[in-house]
């Protein structure tokens, strides 16, 4: 079963989560987004702006759960991030 299954039913499960948090999971990704940018044509685009606030990030809210598992987005998550995506792509370097 995956996570984002759980979640919805499951309501005693926690629906954030602290930003700190988040931050130490993703610290990883976070060091080789930065060493990738240093390479020609490569940019990164985080998308922590679209769950996060600055001091949690939302998993779930109501029936929509954001997040597969640790590291990915589930299909609601996916198109939560579609604003945050077109706005990276339309905006010039």
């Amino acid at each position: 079963m995956l996570a984002k299954d759980l979640l919805r039913q499951r309501q005693d499960v926690f629906r954030t989560l602290e930003r700190k948090d988040y931050e130490a999971q993703q610290q990883l990704i976070n060091k080789v987004a930065i060493d990738l940018q240093s390479l020609d044509n490569v940019e990164f685009l985080d998308l922590s702006p679209a769950y996060c606030s600055i001091d949690q990030c939302t998993l779930q809210k109501d029936d929509l759960v954001y997040f597969r598992d640790e590291d990915h987005l589930s299909d609601e998550g996916a198109l939560k991030s579609v604003p945050l995506l077109t706005y990276f792509l339309s905006t010039p370097n």
